[in-house]
């Protein structure tokens, strides 16, 4: 009797601890050399009215799980007012934040940054408007069916700098989707040469055109499932209009580790595992080529039924590859630009570190296939060796 008591007691603590909380990737900056960079749609309060996902009920949990995480650097998305100054006053000891609203004057949304002021130094920041007059305050182009922006800061860590842009893109318009992606392009090759860090909820997946494209993919995936009406560019035809494509990459398919959900949806509704959006990932951390990413998570902590957002936040350990360097004054370009500027020259960006990098790595495949080839001397010795015995 006594047995089964204990043997009850204990499965029900297994079971307790198993659901409240989830397998976090990493807790804190283990290595000072590796920025945590995270992610996290929080949903505005007026949407998560029922009675489990109204804000009061949740706010501890977006709390806990950035203290579990313990970013350097967060894009948060979709915060309104009583959000932002609630996270503002709770993470006030270790994060300063750019905030920046959509200036809509019905429905004011941020698209703000927390960063740890112990770990980055802020250079400047600003915002512009997904529409084709980004500088214009609170403007909105296509058929896009809300107001959205992008926050942008550029930071100083160490010896780098970097660009870190935060957005989120419209939910419905596949058009205004690709139409908003060509324009952070265009607003990222005017700003900067360096390192960029492009976050946010994109709400498209791998298979959308707005995707593709960032990814420099030339053509859409003739595999792609709905009304997808909007197109890529054609494949380059000389170096010029190669290095005028987009050149991120997704963090998640370079990062050594991945830890999380399986990453099918991070739109789940509030259902967690038994969510069936099926919209697929559609929140986004994207890098360039520069920096090592060691893991990537999908954040799935929770408490029972009760989730911190109606989205997973995602997060990376990222670090800088030393080839690369610093950004000379020569390459570091001011400001976004007018939608009609976008046209500069690209062409005098320095690429010897490019050189540098592919150089090692193609060292690296000569060692690996030289391994490789006495591994196989060394086999063929060792059966001839049976086969004489």
């Amino acid at each position: 009797m006594a047995k089964g008591l204990v043997y009850k007691i204990v499965l029900f603590i297994f079971l307790f601890t198993l659901l409240n909380y989830s397998v976090i990737g990493f807790t804190s900056t283990e290595d000072e050399k590796e920025l945590v960079i995270m992610s996290f749609n929080v949903q505005d309060a007026k949407d998560s009215n029922k009675y489990f996902n109204k804000w009061e009920k949740r706010r501890h949990l977006v709390i806990e799980t950035i203290r579990h995480i313990n970013p350097d650097l967060i894009g948060f998305q979709e915060l309104d007012d009583v959000q932002l100054q609630f996270l503002t006053e709770e993470l006030s000891k270790d994060y300063k934040q750019i905030a920046k609203s959509n200036a809509d004057a019905q429905n004011p949304i941020y698209n703000c940054i927390f960063y740890r002021p112990d770990r980055l130094d802020l250079l400047d920041s600003g915002i512009f408007w997904l529409s084709t007059e980004p500088n214009r305050e609170g403007s909105k182009s296509w058929d896009s069916e809300k107001i959205n922006s992008v926050t942008w800061a550029n930071f100083k860590y160490r010896r780098y700098q970097f660009l870190f842009l935060n957005t989120q893109f419209d939910e419905k318009s596949d058009k205004t989707k690709i139409e908003s992606a060509k324009l952070i392009w265009d607003q990222v090759r005017a700003m900067t040469d360096g390192h960029v860090f492009l976050v946010g909820t994109l709400n498209a997946n791998d298979e959308s055109p707005a995707i593709r494209y960032l990814l420099g993919k030339p053509e859409t995936d003739k595999k792609q499932k709905g009304n997808m009406s909007a197109t890529v560019p054609v494949k380059a035809q000389n170096q010029g209009e190669i290095d005028k494509k987009p050149n991120f990459i997704d963090s998640f398919k370079i990062a050594s580790t991945i830890s999380g959900t399986s990453g099918k949806d991070t739109l789940h509704n509030y259902k967690g595992y038994l969510s069936d959006s099926n919209s697929g990932r559609i929140d986004w951390i994207f890098v360039r080529k520069g920096v090592f990413v060691s893991r990537a998570e999908f954040v799935t902590y929770h408490q029972l039924s009760s989730y911190p957002s109606d989205h997973y936040p995602i997060a990376i350990r990222v670090s800088f590859d030393p080839r690369t360097g610093d950004w000379s004054d020569a390459n570091k370009k001011t400001g976004p630009v007018s939608r009609e500027d976008t046209t500069l020259a690209y062409d005098f960006i320095d690429r010897s570190y490019i050189k540098d990098y592919k150089s090692g790595i193609e060292a690296e495949k000569k060692e690996a296939r030289k391994r490789m080839e006495e591994y196989n001397k060394s086999k063929k010795k060792k059966k001839h060796s049976l086969n004489d015995n």
